[in-house]
């Protein structure tokens, strides 16, 4: 009789609970992927301020009249600049990481109760294809192309001379 009030007991627990995840961005694909790129971002801006410590210490230390002041100084605006953005940066990744708990946090408790799948594979593979072309190189350079395609100028030049043999 124990034994069988201890099974009861076991399957009762084992498949009578159901109920939703507290946390469940931690299972979105999606917030993984910003929490990566905010990590990204931070480091990226920890080394862009080593190195603007480094370039002000060698414009101090830069003898007079060699151009090498001015050159740190450069560097060091550039990084000043770099730094600014990496900020920036990092407080959009911030917001969208908030945006994205609420987001993730309403699609699981609609996907729970609706008894549906989670998280939506679909806006998955939207989101990955969004970030494919976001990353994705948009400056042309033809003789970039032309190496790609090995095409070389000997190889043009043999064509049009074909081709004013033909005329």
């Amino acid at each position: 009789m124990k034994k069988f009030i201890f099974s009861l007991l076991a399957m009762l627990f084992v498949f009578g609970c159901s109920k939703p995840e507290p946390n469940p961005e931690l299972r979105d694909p999606i917030y993984q992927d910003f929490l990566a790129q905010k990590a990204a971002t931070e480091k990226e801006l920890t080394d862009t301020m080593a190195k603007m410590t480094e370039y002000s210490t060698a414009a101090k230390q830069a003898p007079p009249q060699t151009g090498q002041f001015k050159q740190n100084q450069r560097k060091l605006d550039e990084m000043d600049r770099r730094a600014t953005k990496l900020e920036q940066q990092l407080q959009f990744w911030e917001i969208r990481i908030e945006e994205r708990v609420v987001a993730s946090r309403l699609s699981y408790n609609h996907a729970y109760a609706q008894k549906t799948p989670w998280p939506n594979q679909t806006e998955v593979d939207s989101y990955k294809a969004e970030k494919k072309l976001r990353l994705a190189r948009t400056q042309w350079d033809q003789k970039e192309r032309i190496r790609t395609l090995k095409l070389s100028s000997s190889l043009k030049n043999k064509a049009s001379e074909n081709i004013k043999g033909e005329e």
